[in-house]
């Protein structure tokens, strides 16, 4: 299922792509693809936190939840015109609002941490 895909993708990256590369849907796969590059997955993330731990992970780890989402709503927004004839299935629709319910606490997140920063100075 689509949804297994997203889930494979987002957990390593490699194996995202090569289960996404058997959707016949190109917007479907275009999407996919976009996600799985901008998340890198789960293995790239803790990779970097594994070499970054001393300098601390999480506006890494949030920003990278960002940019994910971003990258996920820019390539929904560039499909509908690069791919016309394709129909969206409902997993993307769900996955679309779910992006952007994250980017949202994400950026709540940041600028409450923002705040705590100009607090201590």
């Amino acid at each position: 299922s689509q949804f297994g895909i997203l889930i494979t993708g987002i957990l390593e990256l490699s194996n995202g792509c090569i289960a996404a590369a058997q959707i016949p849907d190109t917007e479907i796969r275009f999407i996919l693809f976009s996600t799985f590059f901008a998340c890198g997955g789960l293995c790239v993330l803790l990779q970097t936190v594994s070499v970054t731990s001393t300098l601390g992970t999480g506006l890494y780890v949030h920003g990278k939840i960002l940019q994910t989402g971003f990258s996920f709503l820019l390539a929904c927004a560039c499909g509908k015109v690069l791919f016309l004839s394709s129909q969206t299935s409902n997993i993307m629709i769900i996955a679309m609002v779910l992006s952007v319910v994250t980017i949202t606490f994400t950026l709540r997140y940041v600028n409450n941490c923002g705040n705590r920063i100009k607090n201590h100075i």
